[in-house]
């Protein structure tokens, strides 16, 4: 039999749970905000980087940030770069939802089948992926998890860093449809090598 004292005491481990959680959230949907700042205001955006003298693999790392319909959130993004084989791929994960006091997100966002056009400074990829978003604490039936299934591209381009470091920034925007009746996503990424 629990005493008040034990009661209280559980309840006060559980909102210490919750109140960690959640304030994890916050923070990370902060930083990824700053760095998303960041990212851009060191890219030159006035011309595109010409990648046909580049050869081997090249990673980037970053933000993403997209809108699903009914809610949104940030994620990061890593992207991989083949300029041999001028293809591109990458994933979205680690979701936070835009209110993660209330709700969690789960899943993956993919890019895959992408190609690059060393010339531009372009490429164009296939989009699909799934996410979950789910309440925050004990499981409501007035407000049951949402789980949607993600199709669509997703294009872009490369750019020189703004002390001239050659393309070492890639940004790009995600469309698609989600299994939702005409459900959407819309966002966009940014990450740098």
């Amino acid at each position: 039999m629990l005493t008040h004292t034990s009661s209280l005491s559980a309840i006060a481990s559980v909102v210490a749970l919750l109140t960690a959680c959640t304030d994890t959230g916050v923070e990370k949907n902060f930083s990824r905000s700053e760095e998303y700042t960041r990212l851009m205001s060191e890219a030159d955006f006035t011309e595109t980087s010409n990648l046909s003298d580049l050869s081997g693999m090249a990673t980037y790392q970053g933000v993403a940030k997209a809108d699903f319909g009914s809610f949104s959130g940030t994620a990061d993004a890593r992207i991989t770069a083949d300029f041999s084989e001028d293809k591109l791929s990458g994933s979205m994960t680690n979701w936070v939802d835009d209110d993660p006091l209330n709700y969690d997100l789960n899943g993956k966002v993919e890019l895959s089948n992408g190609s690059i056009d060393p010339h531009a400074g372009t490429f164009a990829t296939d989009m699909f992926g799934n996410i979950e978003r789910s309440p925050v604490g004990m499981v409501d039936p007035a407000n049951p998890p949402v789980a949607v299934w993600i199709a669509g591209n997703a294009e872009g381009s490369f750019h020189n860093s703004l002390d001239g470091d050659h393309a070492s920034h890639v940004v790009g925007v995600m469309e698609g449809e989600t299994s939702d009746a005409g459900g959407v996503i819309s966002g966009d990424f940014v990450a740098a090598r």
